[in-house]
């Protein structure tokens, strides 16, 4: 009998940086690097926010004076470093994690009289794509390409080939397809832009409530986002449909005029499954390789390398690279591959594996090499059983007397149990039965021989009947508001709860197999939860909630859109989730300065700015008018006064 346990091991391979040290580095962690200014040449500041469902939620300030006005910045896959454009000079400006920056001076080849407002950098790292403008005419007139991995920064580019011409305020790579987005200033669209410098803008429809979009970035879900301005100050986060290039929400950010943003969004996995994880000695499993590339370009020149005790033996590549570039595979304990492309989107790599007269626990990991630095360089196999990241994948060739995983194991007195063989050639258990596994009803000692082409293994297992005395408590009945969410929850004597399932015809159910369910109910509803323990007792439970009809309706009287970040916009609050069908807003002469339909309450982007033509619309008394749908399909009309004050 042997037991092995195989340590993975790597190359070592040197990352050579010349200007500052690892520390100093910029993790690929999906953050985004928002910059921003007073103006085109006024000094920037680094901004760190994390973007989410809710919009910005949380913002850092990395450097609060760059010492330059900087724009069109990328983030490099090779060295982890943001690159941008001083806009005063065109001189190129490397930025690490604390904003520090240092200036590489004009890329040869770059115009040093055009203007630098989009540039991104490609997803492999190799090139900054820059859109040069002409100042004269205020269109862009050439892409540029920044090689960045020559020590001069040489720089080759294209004529620009639109049909309409453009004034691009910002460019990003799609991390789930590699292509490049821009936002055009002159058509307030979207734009798709190619490699050849040609740029196509007639594919999405014109966004007339957009001003500018001076950032654009990919989340790593392949969300694109904009931040810009929808009139006045730069100041909002914009989630864009790629397909369509419409917006599909908004969200309020820090005050800017002038910005620009990058993010590292793109990730590559790289997970090892072994099915089954339990196995007889000469027995078969099937390994297989999971590779999901979500960073915006197939991944060449990769080293894949596995290495199997010497017992077990490649019988089949089901599915695998071509045979040029396998070193090592069918009939060897070995796997090996070079000059491996690892595509984007999700690719496997499928082997059958004969254990041999192996028998013990075995983990390892698989190996893969020469990843660009921020996707994590040289690459080891992830468990995707476990939440450990990075970890070995465990199996168990199975020894006599080990086969089942305990020596006694309780069940409830009003249930049944199954016994489950691991794969064999051939089974037989105490019962008589040959099959697979065998249905337990009493207490009492079972037994199981199972076949295997080298070897029979026999173990012996004791169940044991429990009583049931499981209980459940929902509590009291609960009487909510309109609209109103209630967190459901119990109690019970179980030491242990191996499910919950909880009942109702009730859609707003947020789980069904979870301990604490959220409900937002519109009529009166009842709720049932199914509980089972460790033995495969149950107990249930129902409770009924009841509405309260009230409506409760909160709106102020009196605002200060100033962009202090305290009361500057006028919005409905009030309990639940109540459709706002239309809000209109008039001044004290009955001009409608403001009105919105099919919102919501409690969502600032559904209510008034203080704004009217893209300006102030003044310090006085205004009138408001709302007709509300609330979730039991009622409306009500609503109004009031309102004061706009300024300070």
């Amino acid at each position: 009998m042997k037991k092995y346990f195989f340590l993975p091991f790597l190359f070592s391979v040197l990352h050579c940086t010349t200007l500052w040290t690892q520390d100093n580095k910029i993790e690929c962690d999906g953050a985004v690097y928002l910059v921003t200014s007073n103006g085109e040449n006024e000094p920037s500041q680094l901004l760190k926010i994390q973007v989410d469902g809710n919009g910005i939620s949380n913002t850092t300030t990395v450097n609060a004076d760059l010492g330059m006005s900087l724009n069109a910045t990328g983030y490099s896959v090779l060295d982890k470093y943001i690159y941008g454009i001083n806009f005063e000079n065109n001189h190129l400006i490397q930025i690490d994690k604390e904003g520090n920056t240092i200036d590489l001076g004009l890329p040869p080849g770059l115009n040093p009289n055009l203007k630098y407002y989009a540039g991104d950098i490609t997803p492999n790292g190799l090139q900054f794509v820059l859109i040069g403008r002409d100042p004269n005419t205020n269109f862009d007139i050439e892409i540029f390409y920044v090689r960045m991995i020559t020590e001069d920064f040489s720089t080759g580019k294209l004529s620009i080939v639109s049909t309409i011409p453009t004034r691009v305020e910002d460019l990003s790579f799609d991390p789930l397809f590699g292509s490049c987005f821009g936002f055009d200033n002159n058509t307030k669209r979207l734009i798709s832009i190619n490699v050849f410098g040609a740029i196509f803008t007639s594919t999405f429809n014109a966004l007339a409530n957009v001003s500018s979009v001076g950032g654009l970035f990919f989340d790593r879900k392949g969300v694109l986002y904009g931040y810009g301005s929808t009139g006045g100050a730069e100041n909002k986060l914009m989630k864009f449909d790629k397909f369509l290039g419409t917006i599909t929400e908004t969200s309020t950010g820090p005050i800017s005029s002038f910005t620009d943003a990058c993010t590292c969004a793109y990730q590559i996995s790289f997970e090892k499954e072994v099915e089954p994880r339990e196995v007889l000695p000469c027995g078969e499993i099937t390994v297989t390789y999971r590779f999901n590339n979500t960073a915006g370009i197939p991944q060449g020149g990769i080293y894949f390398l596995e290495i199997f005790p010497p017992e077990f033996m490649i019988k089949e590549m089901v599915r695998g690279p071509s045979l040029d570039f396998l070193l090592s595979s069918v009939g060897s304990n070995i796997f090996e591959a070079d000059l491996l492309t690892v595509l984007l989107g999700k690719d496997s790599i499928v082997l059958k594996i004969d254990v041999g007269d192996f028998e013990g626990e075995y983990e390892n990991s698989a190996e893969l090499y020469s990843f660009p630095e921020a996707l994590g360089g040289d690459r080891l196999s992830d468990d995707p059983q476990t939440l450990i990241v990075d970890d070995p994948t465990a199996m168990q060739i199975l020894e006599n007397n080990a086969i089942f995983q305990d020596d006694e194991l309780y069940f409830c007195e009003e249930s049944t149990i199954y016994l489950y063989a691991p794969p064999a050639d051939e089974y037989l258990w105490s019962t008589g039965s040959s099959a697979e596994f065998i249905e337990i009803t009493e207490s009492g000692f079972y037994w199981l021989e199972a076949t295997s082409p080298c070897e029979i293994l026999k173990d012996t297992i004791e169940l044991i009947k429990v009583e049931n005395n499981l209980t459940v408590n929902l509590g009291e009945d609960q009487t909510i508001s309109q609209g109103e969410s209630l967190l459901l929850s119990y109690e019970t004597n179980a030491s242990e709860i191996a499910s919950e399932l909880w009942t109702s015809s009730d859609t707003s159910l947020t789980c069904s197999n979870c301990p604490n369910p959220l409900v937002n109910p519109i009529s009166e509803q009842s709720y049932n939860l199914l509980i089972e323990d460790e033995f495969g007792c149950s107990a249930s439970d129902d409770i009924l909630v009841s509405i309260d009809p009230e409506r409760k309706i909160y709106v102020p009287n009196v605002f200060s859109p100033n962009g202090d970040g305290i009361n500057d916009v006028f919005y409905i609050q009030g309990k639940g989730t109540a459709q706002i069908n239309y809000l209109r807003v008039f001044n004290r002469w009955g001009t409608l300065v403001f009105e919105n339909r099919n919102g919501f309450i409690n969502e600032k982007a559904n209510g008034w700015s203080g704004e009217f033509k893209s300006k102030s619309a003044g310090e006085e008394m205004y009138l408001w008018i709302a007709e509300i749908k609330f979730p039991d399909n009622q409306i009500e009309l609503f109004s009031g006064d309102l004061l706009l004050m300024e300070y």
